[in-house]
């Protein structure tokens, strides 16, 4: 009788525990959600393209010319809104560890007259599982050339 009031009371913790960080993850999710609403606003973009992967999102405003990053990690957030015709290059930079396995995935943004770079961590060994490695390397490689292709006008698909 002791014994299964006792599974009760842990199912019933166990729940709770979900059910709030359910709550909290809705939360976060709502933030975000608002902070790229008014980014777009701010910046006065036309969305065409976004992408949501962990705690970044990338937009492109194709008519516009501008990409739109937003990333929110544990120890990093940043918000950037880039005119595509300020970059010289985009660059998948991978770093790795003494062992030579990949620790960190960067895009690197390179801006005319500006002498720091935007780099926009898309994998990253210690938040993120080796799983994880192939699918994100790929979308820092799809981002790159989308950025690569928008930045010119004469190559922009209609």
């Amino acid at each position: 009788m002791m014994k299964k009031i006792l599974e009760t009371l842990v199912r019933a913790v166990t729940a709770l525990r979900n059910w709030f960080a359910q709550q909290g993850r809705k939360q976060k999710q709502k933030r975000f959600a608002a902070l790229f609403s008014r980014s777009v606003w701010q910046n006065r973009l036309a969305i065409e393209h976004s992408e949501i992967t962990g705690g970044l999102l990338m937009a492109l405003d194709r008519k516009n010319k501008k990409l739109l990053v937003i990333e929110r990690s544990k120890n990093n957030k940043q918000r950037h809104c880039v005119p595509l015709t300020t970059l010289t290059s985009a660059l998948v930079v991978r770093e790795t560890n003494k062992s030579g396995g990949i620790q960190k995935i960067f895009l690197v943004l390179k801006q005319k007259h500006k002498d720091k770079n935007i780099r926009i961590c898309f994998f990253n060994g210690a938040y993120n599982s080796a799983a994880e490695l192939l699918l994100l390397s790929r979308c820092a490689l799809r981002w790159k050339s989308r950025i690569d292709l928008y930045k010119h006008t004469d190559l922009m698909p209609v």
